[in-house]
């Protein structure tokens, strides 16, 4: 009985150790099932609860894109799912993507009596910003956005946020005693340039000048902007600088009043020699660089091309195809297969696109401008025109498509791409 009563107590305490250094294992998670970030932003995420290998993804990069370490970074506005894959089980964030909030001042456009003050905020601005004035003998600025008028005049005060400027016209009244205004205000009544067209190089400089009426107006500070920044620069005095090959429009504003110039940026004189790519089918990245490309047609039916994954020739390998008049512009990368039949293919660095009555494919800001524009069709069956916001030829990257007959009105932006079949662009008017 005595033995018995031993071995019981032995496995008691056997079952009791064992049950004390059996670890808990913590449950597998991600650490955010749900998230909100304006573009720019980033994010990390991470698996707990294992040691072993995440493979990250997302199922809509140009939303939300994701590395192999889990870091979030938010591309453009929608929703998108990021996935963290362990072994075969899944574990999934949701991703929703907001624009970033407007940066801009509270006036654009401010009037002081000489010792007045007002203060200058950068609204929505989240980082340090920094103030200067063209003039501080007419306005002084202080380091928390607060404007002084110093001496009756006009200038501007900028604030520098993020590589931008953010500028308001200070006009500073000289007063009498009583108040009154010494000089009445003489406002302006018009601006011209010396151009309304510019043709430049890339890297060219051009200087525009400004003139406005009366002479004797009492702000006759002008303000520029280039409608792309990537294609013409502008300053503040109307220094013009071409940036790369497109069309861009300078405005210049004073007092109310604005007018506008057309820059052509050219490219400079191909120096070094290219290739020009034929009927084939190519290996990107051995018998043809990756890149973008610009296809012209080489007969007098439309051209086509296919990109592809792999060489199998399956239908489930094809990334884009598509059958085109005039042109089309596509970018390849390394390790795809590219089919050209009745066209060619030339880096897009040294293509000429412009308008063709038969169609095309057009690069808005560079081919193009942006704006609204009347199309016409130019076939006895309906035209077809398709803006999108890449050359990828997806579905996904439509923002808007349409078949119409006679005629159809659409407005498209920087960046975007623009294609038509059976149909030409005819009148233009400027966003």
């Amino acid at each position: 009985m005595r033995k018995i009563r031993k071995m019981l107590c032995i496995l008691t305490v056997l079952v009791m150790c064992l049950t004390i250094s059996t670890p808990v294992s913590a449950a597998v998670e991600i650490s955010s099932k749900s998230i909100t970030l304006t573009i720019g932003q980033k994010k990390q995420l991470k698996v707990r609860g294992t040691v072993k290998k995440v493979k990250w993804s997302s199922n809509k990069k140009k939303v939300a894109a994701v590395d192999q370490k889990g870091e979030v970074i938010a591309k453009s506005a929608g929703t998108a799912k990021i996935t963290a894959k362990v072994g075969s089980k899944k574990y999934t964030c949701t991703v929703k993507v907001k624009k970033a909030a407007k940066i801009s001042l509270n006036k654009t456009n401010i009037t002081l009596n000489i010792g007045k003050s007002y203060a200058l905020k950068l609204k929505n601005a989240t980082g340090t910003v920094s103030w200067n004035t063209s003039d501080s003998k007419i306005a002084m600025i202080f380091p928390d956005g607060t404007v002084t008028g110093m001496k009756a005049g006009s200038c501007i005060v900028a604030a520098v946020y993020g590589g931008r400027e953010y500028r308001c016209l200070v006009t500073v009244k000289q007063t009498s005693n009583n108040n009154t205004p010494v000089n009445p205000s003489v406002p302006v009544t018009g601006i011209s340039l010396n151009y309304s067209n510019v043709v430049i190089d890339v890297g060219e400089s051009k200087k525009i000048t400004a003139t406005v009426l009366p002479a004797n107006a009492t702000n006759k500070i002008v303000t520029w902007i280039s409608s792309n920044n990537q294609v013409v620069i502008v300053d503040s005095v109307g220094n013009i600088k071409g940036v790369s090959f497109g069309i861009a429009t300078i405005t210049a504003s004073c007092g109310g009043k604005k007018v506008t110039c057309i820059v052509n940026v050219k490219r400079k004189t191909d120096t070094v020699p290219y290739k020009i790519y034929g009927e084939s089918t190519y290996r990107v990245g051995s018998t043809i660089p990756a890149g973008q490309y610009a296809l012209f047609t080489t007969g007098s039916i439309s051209g086509y091309f296919q990109i592809s994954s792999d060489s199998t020739g399956s239908l489930s390998s094809i990334i884009a195809n598509d059958n085109f008049d005039y042109n089309s512009i596509i970018t390849v990368k390394t390790g795809q297969y590219l089919k050209l039949l009745r066209c060619k293919a030339i880096p897009i660095v040294h293509a000429k696109i412009s308008p063709n009555v038969k169609g095309g494919m057009y690069r808005v800001g560079i081919d193009i401008k942006p704006g609204e524009y009347m199309l016409e069709s130019t076939s006895s069956i309906r035209g077809y025109y398709e803006i999108s916001s890449s050359d990828s030829h997806s579905l996904n990257d439509i923002v808007a498509n349409d078949n119409f007959s006679g005629v159809a009105y659409i407005t498209v932006e920087n960046g975007q791409y623009l294609k038509l079949n059976r149909c030409k662009l005819s009148k233009y008017r400027e966003s």
